[in-house]
């Protein structure tokens, strides 16, 4: 909202300004390389940031300046070390990006990455990064439920159940607001566990790729997600604006 100057970032809310590899922010300055930045400016390296500014790798901290790994300085202190930690960074490669993937308290394949991204748990472990497997030993060894095909006929007792994906076989479980929307819409009870249903809804999407195809009204070159071998009709901004208006 409102951004100027703002490159590879994400999230940036509130007049950010000269901003770099920034995620999740609002009303940001001349900062780069962090996170969850908040009313600040001059951020660097930083991770959920208040009211703050002339910060380098620090972390939840609120209403304060010139600190280096949380840890409060002078603002000649400041100045003078935070080219050196820049200069150290510049020569083992840090300097310059994100924070790395090993450092992410989630598994890659419980992030968002994951879904735009697969990759195998090899690919995945080669690479350095956490994988999540699943505790089998602690899966539910009880009785398969049988789901009546109406919500009419599902009870409250459902909320206390453990229920079995017909899919990937993992173990959910309703919650009481949840079979009160259900009722509310009048749709069923649903067989497939939350993480399958979105990996289903994902594979609705196109892939994040560009065609080259002709536009199927009067075939000007057009890129589209959708591939030239697929049955869909597609069509240049033109048409679809004369067509629409």
């Amino acid at each position: 909202m409102q951004v100027k100057d703002v490159y590879d970032s994400s999230n940036m809310y509130l007049k950010p300004e000269l901003n770099y590899q920034m995620m999740s922010t609002i009303e940001t300055y001349h900062c780069a390389f962090s996170t969850h930045v908040y009313h600040s400016q001059a951020i660097l390296y930083s991770d959920h940031i208040h009211h703050s500014k002339n910060l380098f790798g620090c972390s939840n901290i609120k209403n304060k300046e010139f600190c280096i790994l949380n840890k409060q300085y002078t603002e000649a202190e400041f100045n003078e070390l935070v080219p050196q930690i820049i200069k150290h960074m510049q020569k083992t490669g840090e300097w310059g990006q994100f924070f790395p993937a090993h450092l992410s308290p989630h598994a890659y394949n419980e992030s968002v990455a994951y879904d735009y991204f697969p990759l195998t748990k090899a690919d995945v472990e080669n690479k350095g990064w956490a994988w999540y497997e699943a505790n089998e030993k602690a899966a539910y060894q009880g009785p398969t439920i049988e789901l009546p095909d109406h919500i009419n006929s599902v009870t409250d007792q459902v909320t206390e159940q453990i229920l079995t994906c017909e899919k990937s076989n993992k173990l959910f479980k309703i919650i009481p607001q949840e079979l009160k929307f259900y009722r509310s819409m009048g749709i069923p009870i649903p067989r497939l566990a939350p993480d399958q249903r979105a990996i289903d809804r994902m594979q609705l999407r196109n892939e994040r790729k560009l065609y080259d195809r002709k536009c199927s009204n009067c075939q000007s070159t057009i890129q589209s997600t959708y591939a030239p071998d697929r049955e869909e009709k597609v069509v240049c901004e033109h048409c679809y604006l004369k067509n629409i208006y």
